[in-house]
């Protein structure tokens, strides 16, 4: 089976190298990798351009598209049935294609595998305890059933270790370019509408902490996304379920509830039915439920015992996880 590897790189001539090394030291031979220059300014294109391994194909964009739009242009290239993604700062381990390969053959009903992930110190990354805390969180979910469960709360799949089907990945539509920093949680979520994601349990693959990042410098717009694209997705499931556009109320704290109606309600489309601040009597809410005034609850997460309760007192009432009630991330409190 022909995998293509795919790299997007902005400015990444610190661990460039390593980072394809990792790749063209594979066990796993049947492969094509191709490499997006995303309109880097410092080393990147020189280093790129000593690169004489003929699997290695290099795209230079002229301007920087951002990662989702470079990804999206280099699988357009590839030719590859599966797409392997790896990060330009991480380290694939030697045998990592061969045995996702191996497993994604051996289970059908997969779309996309991961795998456990290794934390390595990058850029400001010199706290071992955040990098474990860091390696803790990306290898806490594991099976399909559990990243299936939890799939709206947050993304629990490290993007460079990912290898997924390019045709499932079409029908999904590809990586979305709005997205600056959860283009990959979104995608996750369109192709397991498709099919079952799972994580081999195995570390495969060393994903580096940089402080820098867009993720981790920038927690509020990182959130933002996150809700943008979770609530995206409940929001194509109930519809396809109820054949009309649904109806939400949302529960949370009340400086997330304002935040998440200044700073995230205007890039959905969807009805909003009431707000309510996470200690209040839910009673209401239930009852609107049961009346038919709205579809479903999505809890924006407290951080803290209310969001136990609120979720324990919905589940008592007779309403569901996942069905008529969502836990999703939530950093404004």
């Amino acid at each position: 089976m022909k995998v293509s590897v795919i790299m997007a790189v902005y400015n990444g001539e610190d661990y460039l190298c390593e980072a394809v090394n990792s790749i063209l030291g594979q066990t796993y031979r049947e492969f094509e990798f191709l490499i997006v220059n995303d309109g880097s300014t410092d080393r990147t294109k020189e280093l790129l351009d000593q690169i004489t391994d003929t699997r290695v194909s290099v795209i230079h964009l002229k301007k920087n598209a951002g990662a989702a739009a470079a990804l999206n242009r280099g699988i357009k290239s590839s030719t590859g049935k599966w797409i392997a993604i790896q990060d330009a700062d991480d380290i694939s381990v030697p045998t990592r294609l061969e045995e996702q390969v191996r497993y994604v053959e051996e289970q059908p009903l997969l779309v996309g595998v991961g795998s456990l992930v290794d934390c390595i110190p990058g850029v400001g990354a010199s706290d071992r305890k955040r990098i474990k805390a860091e390696e803790d969180g990306a290898n806490r979910l594991r099976k399909r059933e559990e990243i299936f469960l939890k799939r709206f709360y947050g993304c629990s799949l490290t993007h460079g270790s990912m290898l997924f089907s390019k045709k499932v990945y079409t029908l999904a539509g590809g990586y979305n370019p709005f997205y600056k920093i959860a283009y990959d949680y979104d995608l996750w979520l369109r192709m397991m509408e498709y099919g079952d994601i799972e994580k081999l349990d195995k570390t495969l693959y060393q994903w580096r902490v940089n402080i820098n990042s867009l993720s981790r410098s920038n927690y509020v717009q990182t959130c933002n996304e996150v809700l943008l694209a979770s609530i995206s997705a409940i929001e194509r499931m109930l519809y396809k379920h109820l054949r009309r556009p649904p109806i939400f109320s949302i529960i949370g704290p009340k400086k997330g509830l304002k935040h998440f109606h200044s700073n995230v309600l205007p890039l959905l489309n969807i009805s909003i039915e009431s707000y309510l601040p996470i200690k209040a009597d839910l009673n209401s809410m239930v009852s609107k439920h049961n009346q038919g005034n709205i579809d479903a609850i999505i809890i924006l997460d407290s951080i803290s015992y209310h969001s136990r309760r609120a979720i324990e007192f919905l589940n008592g009432k007779g309403l569901n996880m996942n069905i008529h009630h969502f836990l999703i991330w939530n950093v404004v409190n």
